[in-house]
């Protein structure tokens, strides 16, 4: 890796140690990049929470419908991905949309999933949850789970 250095700071009665190394120049290594023949983005953007409360009052975000439609956007013009935008959607309209996406995804296609909006989790050492459109912190069934998308 080339020489390290070591540097030690004494200040107000306490010590640090900074390390450092020179590093040798060496030849660049060459990336292997996936055939992607495809790229496909599900942009979802969630700023209305009807059934979330907190101190009596619903709960919004009100940036993340706009966050999202700027993401797919710069996605579709910048960068050639083929968008599919969902604002304030439910649990169901999201499962929907993935297995589309999964049904006509070929094997050299990618997909990139892009979420704007609220999530947590519900016990601790729990999977974390996407809370969307309809969500209901007590209701499971409404929430999103990183396992459910596993294996979609």
């Amino acid at each position: 890796m080339g020489k390290r250095h070591v540097s030690q700071f004494r200040h107000g009665g306490g010590c640090a140690r900074l390390w450092t190394w020179s590093l040798q120049p060496r030849e660049p290594r060459r990336a292997v990049l996936p055939d992607i023949r495809r790229k496909w983005a599900l942009v979802i953007g969630v700023d209305e929470y009807p059934k979330v409360t907190v101190g009596g009052q619903t709960v919004r975000m009100p940036s993340a419908g706009h966050d999202a439609r700027a993401v797919g956007r710069a996605l579709r013009t910048d960068f050639g991905y083929i968008t599919s935008e969902l604002v304030n959607p439910t649990r169901s309209q999201v499962v929907q949309r993935l297995n589309m996406l999964a049904a006509i995804a070929q094997p050299h296609d990618s997909l990139l999933v892009f979420f704007s909006g609220y999530g947590f989790s519900v016990a601790q050492g729990a999977d974390a949850v996407w809370a969307l459109s309809a969500a209901d912190p007590q209701d499971g069934r409404t929430l999103l789970s990183h396992a459910h998308l596993e294996p979609l």
